[in-house]
């Protein structure tokens, strides 16, 4: 299902859970260079990063966080791993930002779930850096595709910039990390992360071999519609995913 209709969920009904995002990655990962997971304090992971051992250690990064608090003050982890697949020797390194729900908030919640039921696409930005004129509730908007923002940085320079840089993220589908030059003088680390409807696989008929190519493309990232005329074969019990 999705992600963010999860994490809302939860906020909603006072559940707790930590947004993890995957703000870069080097080496042999098999991961793409942004990407979002929801951990729940129950262990369970929404979404997947593509790999088992990093999932792992997201996992245990979350529920450290989780266990100070349902507002702990987010954290940004650099994971350095080494390890062997297959017989082949990995090293990669993975930079996190590890959210509570109540950093995400209702709002910001609301309109992702928007995009992704409405087919839109928009760009979310996050300051990175540590900053005291950018408090939580001041580091996150998103630029939806039709140029209104959801959320507020506190700096209209800063917020045109991300409007103009979030529509360039779109166009390449990538996500990116920006140094943005403060009226203080310092320097802040911006990520910029393109987000984009879920694809959909329609599969037409729902016979023995459907099964398998439903979980593999569920895996994959798509959302599977199975559309068949008897329901004795597409039904939730066949597919619950």
């Amino acid at each position: 299902g999705n992600m963010f209709q999860a994490a809302l969920e939860m906020l909603d009904s006072g559940g707790h859970a930590a947004l993890v995002t995957i703000v870069s990655a080097e080496g042999f990962v098999p991961v793409s260079a942004a990407g979002k997971l929801l951990v729940t304090s129950a262990g369970t992971l929404v979404g997947r990063s593509g790999s088992d051992v990093l999932d792992a250690d997201i996992r245990a990064e979350a529920l450290r966080l989780m266990a100070t608090g349902r507002h702990s003050p987010r954290q940004l982890r650099v994971l350095e791993k080494d390890a062997v697949a297959s017989g082949w020797y990995r090293q990669w390194t993975v930079e996190l930002l590890i959210e509570s729900l109540q950093e995400q908030g209702h709002e910001l919640l609301r309109a992702l779930v928007a995009l992704e039921n409405t087919g839109h696409r928009g760009t979310l930005g996050t300051i990175l850096t540590e900053h005291v004129q950018y408090p939580a509730g001041r580091r996150t908007c998103l630029v939806c595709d039709d140029g209104t923002m959801v959320g507020s940085l506190g700096e209209a320079r800063l917020e045109a910039m991300v409007q103009q840089r979030g529509q360039e993220v779109l166009l390449d589908e990538r996500g990116v990390i920006e140094d943005y030059h403060a009226e203080d003088g310092s320097t802040l680390r911006l990520l910029l992360e393109p987000i984009l409807p879920t694809p959909i696989l329609s599969v037409f008929g729902g016979g023995h071999i459907v099964s398998p190519l439903v979980r593999a493309a569920t895996l994959a990232g798509f959302r599977v519609r199975v559309i068949d005329d008897d329901p004795a074969f597409a039904n939730p019990e066949r597919f619950p995913d």
